[in-house]
């Protein structure tokens, strides 16, 4: 029964769990490849909206 009270090696925070193996590294890039989208389509949207008042502004030009 004692055996129960021992953390179990896979978890990441364990004793001598070492390395948590290739797939945290393909969810953190996930992770990151998904950040990458949200900023690039905020910075669009932003660009975007810039771009239409400008030219609701100066409608003439265009």
């Amino acid at each position: 029964m004692s055996d129960l009270d021992t953390p179990s090696p896979n978890l990441p925070g364990a004793p001598g769990a070492g390395f948590a193996g290739p797939s945290c590294l393909i969810r953190g890039a996930i992770l990151l490849t998904l950040q990458f989208i949200y900023v690039a389509s905020g910075v669009c949207a932003v660009s975007l909206f810039a771009y239409l008042g400008y030219a609701l502004i100066r409608a003439e030009k265009f």
